[in-house]
C-alpha cells in the first residue's frame, strides 16, 4: 500500500493514505509504529496501529470530513485527532519503559 504522506516521530508515525474513487474521496489515517521500525529497533514492541477512515463531504456551505459515525470534522480537527493519538502512543511507550 503506497503511503502518500507520512509524519515520522521516532519509532512512531502518522500516515495519510488518500483514495479517490469515481464518486467519493476517502483518506485513511494510520497512527502507530513506523513502518520500518524493524530496521532500526532491536526489539519491535507489540503496538497496534490505530486507523481512522474519513470521507470527504460537501454541503451547500462548506467542505468537511466525515468519520465512520458521520461526525463532521474540519481539517484542523482531523490533524489534532491524529496528533493526540500519536501523543497517547508516545506517553504509553514512556510509561511502559519506566515500569
Amino acid at each position: 500500500m503506497p503511503v502518500n504522506h507520512r509524519l515520522d516521530a521516532g519509532k512512531f508515525s502518522i500516515e495519510l493514505n488518500p483514495y479517490a474513487a469515481i464518486d467519493s474521496y476517502t483518506v485513511r489515517i494510520f497512527v502507530g509504529l513506523h513502518p520500518n521500525a524493524a530496521q532500526f529497533l532491536a526489539e519491535v514492541p507489540n503496538i497496534p496501529t490505530r486507523e481512522v477512515r474519513l470521507n470527504a463531504a460537501m454541503d451547500e456551505d462548506e467542505f468537511c470530513w466525515r468519520d465512520e459515525k458521520e461526525n463532521q470534522l474540519d481539517a484542523n480537527q482531523v490533524i489534532k485527532s491524529a496528533v493526540e493519538i500519536l501523543c497517547d502512543l508516545i506517553l504509553e511507550d514512556i510509561r511502559h519503559r519506566n515500569l
